[in-house]
């Protein structure tokens, strides 16, 4: 059951390119099967059945119903649930968002609340770098942030190995380790890797860390900010291809009360602007 890596298809090559030309994302695929059709009905079974009967116990227990909390609301209405030869971790989170009625991810999310606030005790808000980075300048000290080919999250480059800190206090929701390039239910996210999902009580917000090398933290465990997460690495679809590792892929989306909306790359810039000038 391996994967097969489509290669798309280029523009036709000019003498002058552009010096930072965005690089087309591989496409993933699979050889269709019964394995992977029983484990896609199988996986949304699991979350309906968490859904119908959500309790603190069980809240945490599918990494495919957490990554379609997660995700900003909309992200999966044009993909094809059905089509068998496709990323079968997207099909089964795109089948359970369809089943997440807003009153459902409110249930969800007002448990994850409960869940954290149970455990911690009030405190002033803290924040932390998710990495040790440093904003980019030219050489008269302004900012100058590269090209980014994310428009809801930011690549931070750092060396492999380098460690990875919750940005903020919060329950971790999702901690997946063992991503495996040719095991599509290896994680949540063949493309993600191995990643963390932090949830913020407070602020009603989601951090997500991706292409790990290493995960240091369990579904359920409380993190300060500035707590070590991980560590970079270059799991994921797309990270692992060379050349393409070598960052920590950072995400932060934000629940209203009604909906999820993801941080745009320039309010990250922003975000981690500050973190970088606080004391």
């Amino acid at each position: 059951m391996g994967l097969l890596l489509l290669q798309p298809a280029w523009a036709a090559r000019t003498k002058k390119k552009p010096r930072h030309r965005p690089v087309p994302a591989p496409v993933v695929a699979v050889t269709p099967g019964r394995g992977i059709e029983t484990q896609v009905v199988a996986e949304v079974a699991r979350a309906e059945n968490i859904l119908d009967e959500l309790r603190p116990d069980n809240a945490l227990d599918s990494p495919y119903l957490l990554s379609a909390v997660y995700y900003h609301d909309g992200i999966f209405d044009r993909f094809s649930r059905d089509r068998a030869e496709a990323d079968p971790a997207d099909r089964v989170v795109a089948h359970i968002a369809r089943l997440l009625t807003p009153e459902r991810k409110r249930a969800c999310i007002n448990l994850l609340c409960a869940i954290a606030r149970a455990q911690t005790a009030e405190s002033p808000p803290r924040f932390a770098l998710p990495v040790a980075w440093s904003e980019p300048q030219d050489k008269r000290g302004r900012r100058r942030w590269g090209p980014q080919n994310h428009k809801n999250a930011i690549d931070l480059f750092v060396k492999e190995g380098s460690p990875v800190y919750a940005a903020a206090a919060g329950l971790i929701v999702l901690a997946e380790g063992n991503w495996n390039l040719d095991q599509p239910f290896s994680t949540s996210s063949l493309r993600g890797g191995n990643a963390v999902i932090v949830f913020d009580p407070r602020e009603n917000r989601f951090y997500r860390y991706c292409h790990l090398e290493k995960v240091l933290v369990q579904p359920g465990a409380l993190v300060e900010a500035g707590s070590q997460i991980g560590v970079v690495g270059h799991t994921g679809f797309n990270a692992s291809q060379p050349g393409h590792g070598g960052h920590l892929h950072f995400e932060i989306n934000q629940y209203d009360g009604g909906t999820v909306r993801a941080l745009t790359d320039k309010q990250l810039r922003a975000w981690l602007s500050a973190r970088s000038k606080a004391p």
